[in-house]
């Protein structure tokens, strides 16, 4: 049993005294809780994140949105006849490199790889009676889903058309419905990074695959010509974002129940 078990009270672990025996399903509290979370922590840091929002529009409009084509090219290693010759005489197929990316991309269509952390990190506390574990799956779902919906707020209304549509990526189409038309932000690399920056903040340790996991998410995606690097990275910004909201303040709640357990072993 973990330490914010052993040590919030019960009304905090949503759990009552007689049923501290049985699996904690409380799934719709955990999901509110996360979402006040969320909030009181953008609230409190208002000014940080319209500081780096304004930062990352800056870089993306100065220096990513002019280069998208050349960047988006060089990331593909799109060669032309004579170079495609002298790549595969040193044994490098193009066709293996697509096959990988589009395995990648996949994981994120139906969000087989959030929701794979999640239910691992939810059963892996309802194993261990471990709420920290429990509010962890529930903070990576509520930062995940937010990150999705901002992104997909964008993505309709601005109408970026996607590399595979050959239109120019700076021609902006406004609300669009059709999906060859909502290529900025990304939305497989926003709900990558929301699943896996809660993680890495909270279990640094099994996070930080997770999010180079979700790094290779954006790779793949712009490999397969659905996204810009600009894309890309402002959809890892937005699932940055909530998942540090999300995931800090967890953190430094079971850094505290840890201290107080400390000091308690320590007195006692």
């Amino acid at each position: 049993m973990d330490t914010l078990t052993q040590l919030s009270p019960a009304r905090r672990l949503g759990r009552s005294s007689h049923l501290k025996n049985l699996p904690d399903l409380r799934l719709k509290r955990d999901f509110l809780w996360g979402l006040r979370v969320i909030w009181k922590f953008l609230k409190r840091h208002k000014v940080k994140s319209i500081i780096s929002l304004a930062l990352v529009i800056s870089t993306v409009v100065v220096t990513t949105f002019p280069n998208d084509l050349a960047w988006h090219k060089a990331i593909r290693n799109d060669l032309d006849p004579a170079e495609l010759s002298a790549a595969k005489s040193m044994n490098i197929d193009s066709d293996d490199v697509r096959k990988i990316s589009q395995v990648i991309g996949h994981t994120g269509s139906l969000a087989q790889f959030n929701f794979a952390i999640i239910f691992g990190l939810w059963m892996i506390g309802l194993a261990r009676k471990s709420r920290y574990m429990q509010r962890l799956a529930m903070m990576v779902f509520v930062s995940t889903v937010l990150a999705g919906l901002v992104c997909n707020v964008f993505r309709f209304s601005m109408g970026r058309p996607r590399p595979f549509t050959n239109v120019d990526p700076a021609q902006f189409q406004g609300p669009q419905f059709q999906a060859k038309y909502h290529g900025f932000p990304s939305g497989h690399t926003s709900t990558a990074f929301g699943t896996a920056v809660p993680v890495v903040s909270a279990l640094p340790t099994f996070g930080i695959p997770v999010l180079l996991y979700a790094g290779t998410m954006g790779w793949a995606r712009m490999y397969d010509k659905a996204h810009y690097p600009s894309d890309v990275l402002v959809g890892a910004y937005l699932g940055s974002l909530f998942g540090l909201a999300g995931g800090l303040p967890l953190a430094r709640a079971g850094r505290r129940a840890r201290r107080i357990k400390r000091r308690q072993t320590t007195t006692g």
